[in-house]
C-alpha cells in the first residue's frame, strides 16, 4: 500500500509521493497536477475538480469553492437543498485525490501526510484530520505548509536561514526556517487565515462594479461569480510589472471596462498589503535573527506569481528572492519528500523536520481577592513541538466544582482570546480556605491537545483530549498511553546533553582558575549563559551559544583573549526598526519600485 502527501489548498490541491529516489507529483484524471478545490453536487453525487469549477458560474446553487476558510467553524454550506460541513466538502476533494493517486500508482492508498497552513489553529487542524477520516484516509502527520516548502527548497549540503512566504488562494503563512545539516527547523510562524489571492480578485471585481456605477452583487449569485472569474483572469494577465489589461463582463449595466495596471492594483489593494506586513513583522521579530542572517525569501503558493506581491516583498526585506516556476508545487514536493523520510528512503531518511506552536495557550486565572482576570500562559507561541506546560491555581474551598478554562491567543486579557473550553469537575467542599489545583497541557506535533487536571487535597485527577469542538474525557484504559507518549516525546531534546556538559565544565573550571578577575568573568558569563542559552526556537542558534560559551571557557583556561571575546559578543544587536516601511530604500533607476507615500497612505506605500 502506498503513502502519499496531500496539499489541501483553498484554490487548488495536489498529491505527491516518493518514488525512484525523488519526490514525484501525481497527475489527476485530466493530466494536470492541480486539482481545483471545488465541489458540485451532480445527479449521482459530488463531483470534484475542473468539472466542478466550470459549474461555479452556471450552477452556483449546487457548487462551492474556498470552503477551506470555513474549516474549524460551525458554518455549513447549503448545496442542492442539503447542508454540508467544510469537513465533508474537504473530504470530497481528499477522496478524489486519493482515487487519482491509486489509479496512477496502481495500488491502494490508505495513509497520507497532509499539509495545513502554519497559522491554522487547533480546531482547524482537528477539522482537517476529521475530513481525512471521512474520506477513509489515515493521517500520519499534519505538516505546516511552509515547513513542507522549506523541505523542498533546502540544500542539504548548506546552512541557511530563510523566510518562507506562503501566499495561496485563501491563506497567508510566514515562517522563519533555520536549516543546517539534516535539520529543517521552523523557528517562528505567523499568518492570516483570511488573506489570499482571492482577496485581490474581490478588490478588482468591486472596482469594476464601482466604475460602472453598479452595486456589487451578493456572493453565490451568477453575476458575482462572473465578476470574480473576470477579475481572476485579469490578475493573471498582469504577469510583469509593466503589463496592463482591461477587465470587463458581458452583463447589463457593465458597459465600461476597468483598465488595470500593477500600479493601479497596488493602489486598490493597499489594505491587503498592510495586512500582509503584520505577520511578516511578527514572524521576523519572534525568530530573533539579525537582518544579515536572513539569506533569502522563498515564495510559495499560486498568488506568489503576482509581480506586485514580489516587488512589495523585495522592497520590504531587501534580501534575495528565491522563486521558481514550481512555486505552485513546492508544498506538494516537500510532502512527497517527507513520504521518503517516513519510508526511510536512501538520501532523506535522516532528515529532521520540526514545527512550532502557532498560538499561545493560556487560562484565565483571576486574583483571589479582586477576581480580576488575566491570561496565565501555559504554552507560548513558537514553542517547539511537542510541548507541555503546567500551571498551579487556587479556588475557594467552599466551591463544589473546580472549573478550568483554556484560551488560544496572545492577549493578556482572556476575553480577547479564543476560548477552547471551560471544564468543570465535581470535588465537593474543603475545610481549607483555598484548595490547590494544577493543570498540565500536552501539545504534540499532530495537533493532539491533552489536559490533565488535578485537585491536590482530594486527589481527583481528570484527563481530556481536545477533539475540535469539544473535549473528550479519557477512560482509565487509554489515558496513560496517550499522555505518556506525549511526555516521552517532549523529553527528547538534542540540546540537553550538550547544555549539561557545558554547565558541568563551567562549574569545574570555576574551582580551577586562581585569578579573582577570571572567576568574576566566568561567573558573569555563566549567569548569562544559563539565562539565554536555551532561549529562542532555533536548534542551531542554541548550539552556537553553547559553542561560544565553550570558546570563552577555552580562553579563561588559557587566561588570554577573554576581554576581546566579550567585546565582540556584545556587538550588533538587532533593531526591529529595519522592518519599518518608512526606511525602505528604493533603486533610483527602477520604474517599478515601491515607494513610501508620505501622504495619507501611511505605511502602506504606493507604487511608482
Amino acid at each position: 500500500m502506498a503513502i502519499v502527501g496531500i496539499d489541501l489548498g483553498t484554490t487548488n490541491s495536489l498529491v505527491a509521493t516518493w518514488r525512484n529516489g525523488k519526490s514525484e507529483l501525481i497527475p489527476n484524471a485530466y493530466g494536470s497536477y492541480l486539482t481545483p478545490s471545488v465541489v458540485t453536487i451532480g445527479e449521482h453525487g459530488p463531483v470534484v475538480g475542473a468539472p466542478a469549477a466550470a459549474c461555479l458560474a452556471t450552477h452556483p446553487e449546487r457548487t462551492c469553492a474556498r470552503f477551506k476558510r470555513l474549516m474549524g467553524s460551525d458554518e455549513k454550506v447549503k448545496l442542492a437543498g442539503r447542508s454540508y460541513t467544510p469537513e465533508e466538502l474537504s473530504a470530497c476533494v481528499l477522496r478524489q485525490l486519493v482515487e487519482d493517486a491509486e489509479a496512477y500508482l496502481g495500488e491502494p492508498v490508505t495513509e497520507a501526510v497532509v499539509s495545513v497552513p502554519a497559522y491554522f489553529d487547533i480546531a482547524q487542524r482537528v477539522a482537517t484530520k476529521r475530513a481525512a477520516e471521512i474520506a477513509g484516509i489515515r493521517v500520519n502527520r499534519l505538516i505546516n505548509e511552509p515547513s513542507a516548502a522549506a523541505l523542498a527548497n533546502h540544500d542539504l549540503e548548506s546552512e541557511e536561514t530563510f523566510v518562507v512566504f506562503d501566499f495561496g488562494g485563501g491563506t497567508l503563512d510566514v515562517s522563519v526556517v533555520d536549516c543546517f545539516e539534516n535539520v529543517v527547523n521552523t523557528c517562528a510562524v505567523s499568518g492570516d487565515n483570511q488573506l489570499g489571492g482571492i482577496d485581490f480578485d474581490a478588490v478588482i471585481a468591486r472596482e469594476l462594479s464601482a466604475v460602472n456605477g453598479q452595486i456589487h452583487p451578493d456572493p453565490g449569485t451568477p453575476l458575482y461569480e462572473e465578476l470574480r472569474l473576470a477579475a481572476e483572469r485579469a490578475k493573471r494577465r498582469l504577469d510583469t510589472m509593466d503589463a496592463e489589461t482591461d477587465v470587463s463582463v458581458q452583463a447589463p449595466g457593465y458597459d465600461k471596462p476597468l483598465h488595470l495596471t500593477c500600479r493601479r492594483l497596488y493602489e486598490l489593494s493597499c489594505k491587503i498589503f498592510k495586512r500582509m506586513s503584520i505577520p511578516l513583522k511578527r514572524a521576523l521579530g519572534d525568530a530573533g535573527f539579525e537582518p544579515e542572517e536572513i539569506t533569502s525569501l522563498v515564495m510559495v503558493g499560486g498568488s506568489s506569481h503576482m509581480p506586485v506581491v514580489r516587488r512589495y516583498l523585495m522592497a520590504a526585506l531587501n534580501v534575495p528572492v528565491t522563486s521558481t516556476e514550481q512555486c505552485d508545487y513546492a508544498i506538494a514536493l516537500g510532502l512527497g519528500m517527507y513520504v521518503g523520510v517516513m519510508q526511510r528512503s536512501e538520501g532523506v531518511r535522516d532528515i529532521l523536520l520540526s514545527d512550532v506552536c502557532p498560538f499561545s495557550l493560556s487560562t484565565s486565572l483571576g486574583d483571589l481577592e479582586t477576581y480580576s482576570l488575566r491570561s496565565s500562559f501555559i504554552i507560548k507561541r513558537n514553542t517547539r513541538l511537542p510541548a507541555q506546560g503546567e500551571v498551579t491555581f487556587y479556588v475557594p474551598g467552599t466551591r463544589k466544582f473546580v472549573t478550568f478554562d483554556i484560551y488560544q491567543g496572545e492577549s493578556i486579557y482572556p476575553q480577547y482570546n479564543k476560548q477552547l473550553t471551560e471544564l468543570s469537575i465535581k470535588v465537593g467542599t474543603s475545610k481549607d480556605k483555598y484548595r490547590e489545583c494544577s493543570a498540565k497541557l500536552f501539545y504534540d506535533i499532530n495537533c493532539l491537545l491533552a489536559l490533565e487536571l488535578r485537585v491536590k487535597d482530594c486527589n481527583v485527577v481528570a484527563r481530556y483530549v481536545y477533539e475540535g469542538r469539544s473535549w473528550r474525557r479519557l477512560k482509565a484504559g487509554e489515558e496513560h498511553v496517550q499522555l505518556r507518549a506525549t511526555v516521552s516525546e517532549i523529553k527528547l531534546d538534542s540540546t540537553n546533553t550538550e547544555y549539561r556538559l557545558a554547565v558541568k565544565r563551567a562549574e569545574d573550571l570555576f574551582d580551577m582558575v586562581g585569578s579573582e578577575d577570571a572567576q568574576q568573568l566566568l561567573k558573569n558569563a555563566f549567569d548569562e549563559f544559563r539565562s539565554n542559552a536555551l532561549a529562542g526556537g532555533s536548534v542551531r542558534r542554541i548550539r552556537e551559544r553553547i559553542e561560544e560559551f565553550h570558546q570563552l571557557m577555552d580562553m579563561v583556561e588559557s587566561d588570554t583573549g577573554a576581554d576581546a571575546f566579550f567585546a565582540a559578543s556584545d556587538a550588533a544587536q538587532w533593531d526591529i526598526d529595519w522592518m519599518d516601511p518608512n526606511s525602505w530604500d528604493t533603486a533610483d533607476d527602477s520604474d517599478d519600485q515601491i515607494e513610501q507615500d508620505e501622504g495619507e497612505q501611511g505605511d502602506e506605500g504606493t507604487l511608482s
